[in-house]
């Protein structure tokens, strides 16, 4: 959707790949064996769009998102690979078996947008987000962009998890980028991931900037936890792990 029957090559369609509206409820994108999987590249704007209130448990598994059919080089969408916006809720993006990943790379800004208030207890599990299929080589936006960017009210969505498989690889964004990114949002939670390094945890593959960053008055999120499973890595980025700016920021944990 978006490339040429190779995979290989942009054919955008205008404005985005897949787009779910006002009536968006328990649909299925993609699967959990290859030959389920979509490849969702090379639109004019996102890969799929899930947006408005009557948009809920839609599940998005199994696919490349802005990347080859091969997954090993970028074929990008024109902005975000997934939207979440506008009070779509209780949405999953992934899974915690391997058969589920989304493999999430190479978008010109953001892997994923999730936005504005309603947008609500949505999960993102278990996705490669900025590298290739190996999760071990950087394809990354093209700098000054974001793995995952949570904003504007969005409340109580997750990313990552704490059962085995459940946390995201967020990796790769080169420039002055971000892992994963929060403003004017509340009461999310991130655990489980790895930010800033490769599959294995032991090498770096940097987000240009920072793991994870918070500002415009995100107020009560969770970053990591104190029961096994909780913790994420975040390590090998560009400055900091964690990176607070601005007044507004009060009440986080990490």
């Amino acid at each position: 959707i978006g490339t040429d029957a190779s995979g290989s090559f942009a054919v955008s369609n205008v404005l985005g790949g897949i787009g779910l509206f006002t009536n968006g409820v328990g649909h299925v994108i993609g699967g959990a064996t290859d030959g389920a999987r979509n490849v969702i590249s090379g639109n004019g704007n996102a890969g799929i769009w899930l947006s408005g209130t009557n948009v809920s448990n839609v599940a998005v598994r199994g696919n490349y998102i802005g990347l080859n059919a091969a997954g090993t080089a970028a074929v990008p969408n024109g902005f975000a690979g997934i939207y979440v916006i506008n009070g779509a809720n209780g949405n999953t993006i992934g899974g915690a078996s391997a058969g589920a990943r989304n493999l999430i790379s190479g978008n010109n800004q953001y892997e994923i947008y999730i936005s504005d208030p309603g947008t609500s207890n949505n999960s993102v599990l278990g996705n490669f987000i900025g590298t290739d299929v190996a999760g071990t080589n950087a394809i990354g936006n093209g700098g000054n962009g974001f793995g995952i960017g949570i904003w504007n009210g969005a409340r109580g969505n997750r990313i990552g998890g704490t059962s085995p498989g459940a946390g995201n690889l967020i990796s790769g964004h080169s420039g002055f980028s971000y892992g994963i990114a929060m403003g004017g949002v509340n009461g999310n939670v991130i655990q489980g991931n790895l930010v800033g390094t490769d599959f294995s945890g032991k090498t770096a593959l940097a987000n240009g900037f920072a793991g994870v960053a918070m500002w415009g008055g995100s107020t009560d999120n969770l970053v990591g936890g104190i029961s096994a499973g909780t913790g994420n890595v975040i390590s090998g980025n560009g400055t900091y792990g964690v990176y607070f700016a601005d007044a507004g920021p009060t009440g986080n944990l990490v």
